[in-house]
């Protein structure tokens, strides 16, 4: 499992690292969170190599900026 982000939820890229083992709890750096508001999702792939995306939600901009 891991999260990806994107401005325009065409483009998406990971910016975790992947979690194989629960608990899938994941801490994001600022510096991999664009410094504009983007939605975030989180993507699981089983062992069959079948991929699920979960719905999107809108991250807010930092107000304090980079």
């Amino acid at each position: 499992a891991w999260l990806e982000v994107s401005r325009d939820q065409i483009d998406w890229q990971r910016v975790s690292k992947i979690r194989r083992r629960p608990p899938y709890i994941f801490t994001v750096s600022g510096t991999k969170v664009p410094n504009f508001e983007a939605f975030l999702r989180p993507v699981a792939r089983d062992e069959s190599g079948n991929t699920a995306r979960g719905e999107a939600f809108l991250a807010p901009q930092d107000p304090a900026g980079p």
